[in-house]
């Protein structure tokens, strides 16, 4: 005999779930954007370029992203979503504990490509179970918590990454903020329950939901919407993150900061920034899309494009007080859209393809934003560098930014056609 939750129970089941999830969250951001941080010491000790800094960043880890993420959100959709998630964490925190080690660049590319693994399993399977969670109404409110507190996650790497490297070295650094996300994933296997899953795949046409992993993928890119809002998700992570990877040693370069200057300024300018900017733009947007539905493509396209003049404040002053705090405000505005572009994929997916279409998404994400970006901005500086020497990032920055009004545009052509393909 099935014993129902009370109301209050069901409640207070909803809200440890986003945040066990959220707290994942944080180490997944951490994890993953720890290496911003070191990049500059890890260059000077394995004597390689920026390119190179750029492969070990961006690309290679991007690779291994996306070849497994796609598989696994399959995983995700069919079984248990809470032993996935488990095992994905523990995965990528051990092997970022273990990354001090690498002695050779191939060795710690190796090392992140394992982390990316792990991390490949995160946000599928997270977003599904919010979805399951939490009504449409909410979901933008409970995505950009998830995502706040990610963002949180990175400033405190990023701030505590800075004094580590500087006390311990790089190597410790790993170890000291990796080991604890084993716990967390023991704590996430241990207390949280698999749910019913929201609206059941009978909803679905049946051949979408039976016709295997290339029959949901092609049901997916036959919507206009969804093609739209991938394609202006991952351009916009193109500038995010190309840009994000390389602003410490931007900063470290133009401005003459010490690595635990730039670490504790800007994790609290532009890492505050975003979790500030994550979290009022998932309440803003909670009330937006209660009024047309259609603002979860528009507010990330207000958002991005509000805060290309602070990026130019941030890359062309020649102030450090001024450029970190037009970092706060780029990353506030750019951020206000956050939570709900997330909650617009889950919108027009349907409830049997939810961790595939997150997935498809963070496949081009990985590609597009996390591989290409930092990638990019690494050979546009070695090959500005001859010419413009420590300012060659500046330049570099200010060609990537120009990608965010392709991305706009995909946004408002995603808008045109949501009506008709929004779903739950």
């Amino acid at each position: 005999m099935t014993v129902l939750a009370t109301p209050a129970e069901a409640y207070r089941r909803r809200y440890y779930v986003l945040g066990v999830l959220s707290l994942i969250s944080a180490f997944n951001y951490m994890d993953r954007n720890i290496i911003r941080v070191l990049m500059e010491p890890i260059k000077s000790e394995l004597k390689i370029s920026d390119t190179e800094i750029g492969l070990l960043v961006g690309f290679s880890f991007a690779l291994v992203y996306a070849a497994f993420g796609i598989p696994i959100a399959r995983l995700a959709d069919k079984h248990s979503r809470i032993r996935i998630l488990s095992v994905a964490i523990m995965v990528w925190s051990f092997l970022t504990a273990v990354s001090g080690v690498a002695r050779t660049y191939l060795q710690l590319v190796l090392l992140r490509g394992g982390v990316a693994l792990g991390e490949a399993g995160c946000v599928p399977a997270a977003h599904s179970l919010i979805v399951d969670h939490f009504e449409a109404r909410r979901r933008a409110w409970a995505f950009s918590v998830f995502q706040g507190v990610g963002i949180l996650g990175a400033v405190a790497g990023t701030a505590l990454g800075g004094l580590l490297v500087e006390t311990y070295g790089w190597r410790w650094t790993f170890a000291i903020l990796g080991a604890p996300g084993v716990v967390v994933g023991l704590l996430a296997f241990f207390t949280i329950r698999e749910p019913v899953r929201s609206h059941q795949a009978a909803a679905a046409p049946a051949a979408e939901v039976d016709g295997g992993l290339m029959s949901a993928i092609a049901g997916l890119l036959r919507q206009r919407t969804y093609r739209n809002i991938v394609a202006a998700i991952a351009l916009e992570n193109f500038v995010s993150l190309g840009i994000g990877a390389w602003t410490i040693p931007f900063f470290i370069r133009v401005h003459g900061l010490s690595l635990a200057e730039v670490s504790l300024w800007l994790g609290v300018s532009s890492g505050l920034g975003g979790v500030v900017g994550t979290l009022i733009g998932g309440a803003a947007g909670a009330h937006l899309v209660g009024r047309d539905r259609r603002w979860e493509v528009w507010l990330p396209a207000a958002a991005a494009a509000l805060a290309i003049p602070f990026y130019l404040v941030t890359f062309l002053t020649p102030m450090a007080t001024l450029a970190l705090g037009a970092a706060f405000v780029s990353s506030f505005i750019g951020q206000l859209g956050n939570g709900t572009g997330l909650a617009s994929v889950q919108s027009v997916a349907g409830p049997e393809r939810r961790a595939l279409a997150v997935a498809l998404l963070m496949f081009a994400n990985a590609m597009i934003g996390l591989g290409l970006g930092p990638l990019v901005v690494g050979m546009l500086s070695d090959w500005l560098a001859p010419n413009v020497g420590q300012f060659s990032l500046r330049y570099a920055f200010l060609a990537v930014l120009t990608v965010s009004v392709w991305s706009i545009v995909h946004f408002v052509l995603a808008g045109r056609s949501y009506r008709e393909d929004a779903r739950s």
